[in-house]
């Protein structure tokens, strides 16, 4: 059985579903410097269920309730949710970007 690299790990009414550390590097580029990412998670991000179901792979499609769980309880509140909530998290620069403009 091949042993699956888990970059998050949580459950789900006792089902355990985890995203894959391949997928965190471009997270976490979209939410510290508001870079936007692959086709699958920019539709995560924006809260798009059927996009995400359509540009999923097998390994991401199975675990899709991973990313919700990750998006409501550790990524910041303003870097999805919509398109609109997207493009403004983008020109913002995410986290970073806007630590930039409250120290001028």
């Amino acid at each position: 059985m091949e042993m699956k690299e888990i970059g998050y790990r949580t459950t789900v009414n006792g089902i355990p579903y985890y995203i894959p550390t391949r997928m965190m590097p471009g997270i976490e580029r979209y939410i510290n410097k508001g870079i936007p990412a692959g086709d699958f998670l920019m539709a995560v991000f924006e809260n798009n269920l059927t996009e995400a179901m359509g540009r999923a792979d097998e390994e991401n499609f199975a675990n899709l309730p991973a990313y919700a769980v990750y998006l409501r309880w550790e990524a910041p509140n303003g870097c999805w949710g919509s398109k609109e909530k997207i493009n403004a998290w983008v020109e913002r620069g995410g986290l970073e970007g806007g630590r930039n403009e409250q120290r001028t």
